[in-house]
Order: structure tokens, then sequence, then C-alpha cells
């Protein structure tokens, strides 16, 4: 990431801690010990910002990941990655393509088109 991006930044978005079912729900025997109701996960959702060093525009992502613990140590035993918006290669082929475009002119903007991050000025008196 920061071959391609500087100035990265994170930010938490969400975090949920979210456990099992308790053992009587799920119709355990009295008296029998189980570790379901240490069974816990935390949900983790964070935004991604960076600028593109090649095209100086600004990437974003939202990351929604799942922690699962182990109910024996209560150490992380599995790392889940939901989702990742927009997708990675994504973002890379934007790059790519800006920077193609920049370079040769294919696919610019067109005469009236505004880039981001370009102000201009509206004249209220041509209509």
């Amino acid at each position: 990431m920061r071959t391609l991006y500087s100035d990265l930044r994170v930010e938490l978005r969400k975090v949920a801690v979210q456990g099992s079912l308790s053992a009587h729900s799920e119709g355990a025997a009295v008296g029998s010990h189980s570790n379901h109701q240490r069974d816990k996960s935390l949900l983790i959702g964070l935004d991604v910002y960076g600028t593109t060093r090649v095209s100086g525009g600004v990437g974003q992502w939202q990351i929604d990941s799942t922690y699962s613990f182990s109910p024996i140590s209560g150490l992380i035993q599995t790392h889940t990655i939901n989702s990742i918006h927009p997708a990675p290669h994504q973002a890379a082929y934007d790059a790519l393509r800006a920077s193609l475009s920049s370079v040769f002119g294919f696919g610019g903007p067109g005469p009236g088109d505004i880039r981001p991050g370009e102000v201009r000025a509206v004249d209220g008196d041509k209509e």
C-alpha cells in the first residue's frame, strides 16, 4: 500500500462484539461444561484513505473484518476479511487508467467535464 499511496490514514468506523448463543438455548445437557458460552468474535469496520503517488487522487476503502477468539486461550483464532469496497484490483485499474490517459490523452475529460479536486467559477450572466 505504501508503494502506491502516500499519507495513508486509517479510521475506525465500527466495533461490535458478537457472542454465540448460550448453552441453555442450544440444548446442552444440565451439568455439562461447554465452551460455547465463551465463543466470541469481534467485528471491526475501517475506513482507509490515501493519496495516490501517480495521479495525486484520493483513494478510499471500507474494510470489514471479523476476529474470532479461541474459547480456551482467548487468543485470535481466525481473522476473516468480510469485504473490501471498492475491490483492490478496481482501485489499481483506475489508477493505471488515469495515469495512461494523462500520458497519452486517452479517455481524458471532455471540454465541459470537471476533474476531481478542480474548482471552476460559474458566470451567472451567461445563459
